[in-house]
């Protein structure tokens, strides 16, 4: 299968625990940390048809000057779209996984993970900084350097800072509800964010707008971003799935960078990571 059909929107369900063949867990991790899904499956993908906006005409005449007006719309080559369906449960396990006792989860709530590294520190996990190299997050806490920033980070994937797709111009919010990954915390409208669509239409930044993305890194020197985003409803009185951007109901929606840009990646896939922690 080639990367043009699987840089569109993938659909796919999420189950808390491991699938070694695409997702690896933390090996000796704290039990409240993210951790990898059980199963991760793709129902679909689908990307931008082009034969849906066929050519426009008009005159010529010899001896004319004509000023023309058009507007275009073209597939991003730097970004591949995630969407899906969350479910899993809450467990009292031992270190051998033998449950003592759990507790199905019909309407998880959480944060989901991705990153094209295999592994994450999650004590040290932080806010990405544009600027870098330092970034902060959470008070009281000194973080070293990173080694990465945004214009690292967009021409690795072959943007530019100009770019209207690069990753400065895509996470342009500055708000975002606290959340905690393990025993972090990530304070309220700390770090860069965005949202993706609800039925088609943008939203307005707000602490309340769903399907709400936060950019992180762990911190370690060289490493490469974790993209967080949430696991709706975030109404606790509320068991419903939010309205998604194709006026369906889903649990999550999220971006991660991928390079469609550059002549030597142009033809390569980009193997995602993902983790799960449930509230």
């Amino acid at each position: 299968m080639g990367k043009k059909d699987l840089i569109g929107k993938i659909y796919f369900a999420i189950i808390a625990s491991v699938i070694l063949t695409f997702v690896i867990g933390l090996s000796g991790a704290y039990p409240t940390e993210p951790i990898g899904p059980h199963t991760l499956t793709v129902q679909k993908s689908t990307r931008m048809l082009n034969t849906s906006y066929g050519p426009k005409t008009t005159w010529a005449e010899a001896g004319n000057i004509t000023e023309l007006s058009i507007n275009a719309t073209s597939a991003t080559k730097s970004w591949q779209g995630y969407y899906g369906n969350v479910s899993g449960k809450l467990t009292l396990d031992d270190s051998t996984n033998n449950t003592l006792y759990d507790w199905t989860d019909l309407e998880p709530r959480g944060e989901i993970f991705a990153s094209i590294n295999s592994s994450v520190n999650w004590p040290t996990i932080r806010c990405f900084n544009f600027s870098g190299p330092d970034s902060g997050g959470q008070v009281g806490t000194n973080w070293t350097s990173t080694g990465i920033n945004a214009t690292s980070e967009n021409n690795r994937t072959g943007l530019t800072d100009m770019d209207s797709d690069a990753i400065n111009n895509t996470f342009t919010w500055g708000t975002h509800k606290e959340f905690l990954i393990g025993t972090v915390v990530i304070n309220e409208s700390y770090c860069n964010a965005t949202a993706t669509y609800v039925s088609n239409t943008s939203q307005a930044e707000s602490i309340g707008a769903n399907f709400v993305e936060v950019l992180l890194t762990d911190g370690n020197p060289g490493n490469a971003l974790v993209f967080a985003t949430f696991i709706e409803n975030q109404d606790p009185a509320n068991d419903t799935d939010e309205i998604g951007f194709d006026s369906y109901s889903h649990d999550f929606q999220m971006l991660v960078l991928e390079d469609g840009r550059s002549i030597d990646h142009a033809d390569l896939l980009t193997r995602y990571y993902f983790w799960v922690e449930l509230e």
